[in-house]
């Protein structure tokens, strides 16, 4: 592979989307082309973020909902009296 030696950022990032050269596969124009990239690049990194964050926040409410029933359970412990 040839060394490549780029003047802008820009040249970088679309290398790295389509190492196989300028012209994109399907005969698009690279404007399209870096249209659809930023769109799916969007699209993924704020649905994966929702999701995640769907995801910790169950996993933090059952983690606090257990936490609250083991103080609950210890506070009835201390204060009846079992004979």
């Amino acid at each position: 592979m040839p060394i490549a030696h780029f003047h802008t950022m820009y040249l970088v990032f679309y290398f790295l989307l389509f190492p196989q050269g300028i012209e994109h596969p399907e005969g698009k124009p690279f404007k399209w082309v870096l249209h659809k990239a930023v769109f799916d690049l969007t699209f993924f990194v704020l649905f994966s973020t929702i999701g995640l964050n769907i995801v910790f926040g169950i996993i933090v409410d059952t983690f606090a909902e257990l936490r609250d029933s083991k103080v609950c359970a210890r506070a009835k412990r201390i204060t009846k009296l079992v004979l």
